[in-house]
């Protein structure tokens, strides 16, 4: 009986370790980089169809 109870709490321990280790980052985790959307719009040719005057995009193609 002993010998149960103890593999069970090992297992329970085990198992509550795992759960805490993959539940996801930690809060004072770094945050990943912030991205300019700019230069995403401009790094992935959105400016040659489209204008963004708030932005001063313009269109690049007519």
């Amino acid at each position: 009986m002993k010998q149960t109870i103890g593999f069970t709490l090992s297992v329970l321990a085990a198992v509550i370790l795992l759960a805490a280790f993959y539940s996801g980052p930690a809060s004072g985790a770094a945050a990943p980089a912030k991205l300019d959307g700019k230069q995403i719009f401009l790094a992935q040719k959105c400016n040659l169809c489209h204008t963004v005057s708030s932005a001063g995009i313009e269109r690049t193609m007519r």
